[in-house]
């Protein structure tokens, strides 16, 4: 894994982020410049998907294990009356951008959503969402508890887990729509 070339992020412009391949989907969690990021890759955007990426976000999960104690995220958007958007990525990146975020005092709770267009590699929404302080410590003493981080091994320990497996067994957060924010489960 390479560290991103590009800065700013801005819709319509060319994506930073590793690309799974044209035409691909994908779901990646990597650390953008200090910030926890959840990149969506999809092929052909439609306005379904731009729709539901700016969705309410209803539920969180943390999936940790001794294999991948950093662990493997999960963030639910509302798209509109009973359905809704799962969303579910490894958290990784080199073990030198997640060892500096994990000792770096956090400036704030931000969860960046990009959504990109795979086959053209192109951004076409922003969003952000506010992570519960928890959740973030938790992701934190992850990566320290790490002797190595293998990204390739954290990948594998993470593939087959489904959006059921990190809801069920990890750690879970529900909005609170009186506080509008994630309340531990």
């Amino acid at each position: 894994m390479q560290p991103l070339s590009h800065s700013v992020l801005a819709v319509g412009q060319p994506s930073p982020f590793p690309s799974a391949g044209v035409g691909a989907m994908a779901v990646a969690a990597p650390i953008h410049h200090g910030v926890l990021t959840l990149v969506v890759q999809l092929p052909d955007v439609s306005a379904k998907d731009l729709n539901a990426i700016t969705g309410d976000p209803f539920a969180l999960a943390l999936y940790q294990t001794s294999a991948n104690p950093i662990g493997t995220m999960m963030l639910a958007l509302k798209c509109g009356g009973e359905n809704s958007w799962p969303l579910k990525a490894p958290i990784l990146d080199t073990s030198e951008t997640l060892l500096d975020w994990a000792t770096r005092p956090q400036e704030g709770n931000t969860l960046l959503v990009v959504l990109v267009e795979s086959t053209s590699n192109t951004i076409r929404a922003l969003r952000t969402v506010g992570l519960p302080p928890d959740f973030l410590k938790l992701v934190q003493d992850g990566i320290l508890s790490c002797k190595t981080i293998d990204p390739g091994a954290l990948m594998m320990s993470s593939i087959h887990l489904t959006v059921d497996n990190v809801w069920k067994e990890g750690q879970q957060w529900l909005v609170d729509p009186q506080a509008n924010e994630f309340r531990r489960r």
